[in-house]
């Protein structure tokens, strides 16, 4: 091999090096952002939370006990209202709300304005997500329904419309690859869990270069809750037949109903919900002892979530419980 062809071959290793840290780097945060504002849109819009159910029970394999999906590629090109889903929260909430360009030369541009050469030109994807002139007087609605065809295919969008992941030769190179990444998220936990908001948590854009949720997401699991309920309720109780008792008494789901509609202190509430399963004096004093309730309180108030120094990723996992 002569100079000449291995001056090549360094040069493609290093085109194919970049191009491969490009889709890790900049698809991290990107992807991230875009997540957080489509798990709070769903928890938000039961109603697309409930189609999305439907579709995956319709087009996923699954095991015996319906606990996991399973998926390939061709797969999750069939989850069409997944699809429209994600569309739909990138065109309100794009990754990246601005971007900007440098003419090369003079020229017009369609809407009339000149545009001097070397003139930098600011667009904010943010501000077109939401136009009437571009998206109809529902642009401000979530509709994934407004990506989905008549015969129930995917609706093509020009990109020059839907600009989230740019258009023209400077296109993201990982426009399929976001979509495949978060058709995987977002059936694998909309699948296993239920996200329920934790209310009057402020939720905000962050001014930045990368939309993310100014104070993060911030949610509570039920599943995860009513778990952690059953857990520290048995370490009250100790023993199996008390165990047996809890669940009969139909004390957690009641005990759950009560906390989303509460007026009194988590503490008083909890004590007064345990005390149905035994009045006894000594199960009380278990109760109290066992330091069970302070560390339920914690939990029915969200302070297992978490809560990074950036206040940016504030999320919830069900292992955390």
């Amino acid at each position: 091999m002569d100079d000449e062809e291995t001056k090549s071959s360094k040069n493609s290793d290093k085109y194919l090096r970049d191009i491969g840290f490009n889709f890790i780097a900049a698809g991290k945060d990107t992807v991230n952002a875009a997540l957080t504002w489509f798990f709070w849109l769903i928890a938000t819009h039961p109603s697309v939370e409930e189609k999305i159910i439907e579709e995956i029970k319709a087009k996923l394999q699954r095991n015996e006990d319906e606990t996991w999906r399973f998926f390939n590629l061709q797969e999750l090109s069939k989850l069409v209202y997944i699809h429209g889903a994600i569309c739909e929260t990138l065109r309100l909430y794009p990754a990246v709300p601005f971007n900007h360009r440098v003419s090369v030369q003079e020229d017009n541009l369609p809407s009339g304005h000149h545009v001097k050469a070397n003139t930098r030109v600011m667009f904010s994807l943010y501000s077109m997500g939401t136009m009437e002139e571009i998206w109809g007087d529902d642009c401000k609605e979530f509709k994934p329904e407004r990506w989905i065809s008549e015969r129930g295919s995917i609706i093509h969008v020009p990109s020059y419309k839907f600009i989230a992941f740019n258009t023209g030769p400077r296109s993201c190179l990982g426009k399929d690859i976001t979509f495949i990444q978060m058709k995987i998220i977002a059936t694998s936990i909309l699948w296993n869990y239920h996200v329920k908001l934790v209310e009057d948590h402020p939720v905000a854009p962050c001014l930045s270069v990368m939309m993310h949720m100014k104070h993060g997401l911030k949610c509570q699991d039920y599943e995860a809750i009513e778990a952690a309920l059953f857990a520290l309720l048995s370490l009250a109780f100790g023993s199996e037949r008390n165990k047996i008792r809890i669940v009969k008494s139909g004390l957690v789901p009641v005990l759950l109903e009560l906390l989303q509609c509460h007026n009194g202190t988590l503490t008083e509430l909890i004590i007064a919900a345990l005390l149905i399963v035994s009045s006894c004096t000594a199960n009380k004093l278990a109760v109290t002892s066992s330091g069970a309730i302070p560390i339920l309180v914690g939990i029915l108030n969200g302070d297992f979530a978490n809560n990074d120094d950036d206040d940016t990723t504030n999320t919830i996992s069900p292992s955390q419980a």
